[in-house]
Order: structure tokens, then C-alpha cells, then sequence
């Protein structure tokens, strides 16, 4: 079964996306990475993030092959059957070789098309299966909702250098803990507080709804 992709976007892709992937649309505007949400045979969207860089079709057109069937999403997943994998029933499979050992986690997920180890037992399996109901899940009253950093576009400039100065040094243990944040604090607080009131009044606004 066929499936679509859709996805956003950092850049404008509409050639490419034409060239590479006519079922891709363009959803939203960002400024480091894009995601792009393969739809899956169940319905679920199962998220991919894509670098920005010379290869955004190249990229599009994979996602697009990978999440077209189960047989593309095994070869990427697990490599050759009968070389490197075996399939046990429908949902499970069983390794043959150490020849490959891709990961599907970080790369190709697709929950749609995913296959588990054939030492899982059916209890394992219907504990995976809740996570794929939604009626299993409470959803947040802040779901859909997605804060708009532009009306503290400064303060966000502030908070990341003080973030590059001081926090990543305190996490490697290059400087006093102790001192550290105290520097921190001192050039982070008001940025960090004019954030913290936006995106309340933000929040406020779409509880109101």
C-alpha cells in the first residue's frame, strides 16, 4: 500500500518537491531543520527531520521510496531477507547476520511498517500496540499549539548566546557549577522572563479558543 509524506520546511522547496515528491506539501516555515511526517497505511504520521543542505530532493525522494512499501522500508531497516533477516509472521522478524544492523529509530522509522524482534512475546506486543492507540492516550489542552518566538525574537537572541556562554560549559564541567549559573542567571533571567510572559499570554489566547 502506497503511502504520503507531508512535511516542513525552512526553505522553499516547491520545485523540488514537485521534481522529487508531487505527494509532499509545504506546511510550515522554519530556520534549522525540517520535518517531514511520513503517513503510514494506519493513518499515523511518523516524523523524519531533514538538515537543510544541497540535497533536500535527493532526501524527499528517499523518505518518499522508503515510506511507499514494506518491502522498501524492510530493505532499509534490516537489509536483504534471507541474507540478513528472515520474517516471522507479519510483524516480527528474526536476524541472520551481523552484515547489517541499521537502526531504524534514528533514521526510517515508520511504526506503520515496523517489524520487532522475534523474541518479543505477545504479551510485548500488545504493550506496544497501546502506544500506537490514541484512545490510550489523555491528550494535552495544549495540543496543536505552537509558540510564535517572533514577537521576542531579541530575547531569544539574548537567551542563546548566554546558552553558548555559560551552559555548555557548566554541563562539561569546565567551569564552577555554582559560578556558572550565577552568570548565567545574571545574563539570562530578563530574556528568559520576557519569553516566559509571551508565551503564557500565547497560551492564554489559545485555551481561550
Amino acid at each position: 500500500m502506497n503511502t504520503s509524506i507531508t512535511g516542513g520546511y525552512y526553505a522553499p522547496l516547491d520545485e523540488l518537491i514537485r521534481e522529487y515528491a508531487p505527494n509532499l506539501v509545504q506546511t510550515k516555515t522554519k530556520e534549522i531543520f525540517s520535518i517531514n511526517r511520513a503517513k503510514g497505511p494506519d493513518g499515523e504520521y511518523h516524523l523524519y527531520g531533514i538538515p537543510l543542505g544541497d540535497y533536500h530532493g535527493r532526501t524527499l525522494q528517499f523518505l518518499n521510496w522508503v515510506a511507499e512499501s514494506q518491502e522498501h522500508f524492510d530493505l532499509c531497516a534490516y537489509g536483504i531477507q534471507g541474507v540478513t533477516w528472515e520474517p516471522v509472521g507479519d510483524k516480527q522478524f528474526k536476524v541472520n547476520s551481523d552484515l547489517w544492523t541499521g537502526e531504524t529509530w534514528t533514521w526510517v522509522r515508520n511504526a506503520a511498517y515496523e517489524r520487532y524482534d522475534s523474541n518479543f512475546t505477545e504479551t510485548d506486543l500488545a504493550h506496544i500496540d497501546r502506544f500506537h492507540d490514541p484512545d490510550f492516550f489523555n491528550a494535552s489542552v495544549l495540543s496543536g499549539f505552537s509558540f510564535n518566538s517572533e514577537p521576542v525574537s531579541n530575547e531569544v537572541s539574548q537567551y542563546n548566546v548566554a546558552l553558548q556562554k555559560y551552559w555548555f560549559a557548566i554541563q562539561n564541567g569546565a567551569v564552577d557549577p555554582e559560578e556558572g549559573m550565577a552568570l548565567f542567571r545574571e545574563e539570562a533571567y530578563d530574556a528568559v522572563s520576557a519569553i516566559c510572559a509571551e508565551m503564557q499570554s500565547q497560551i492564554d489566547a489559545y485555551l481561550s479558543l
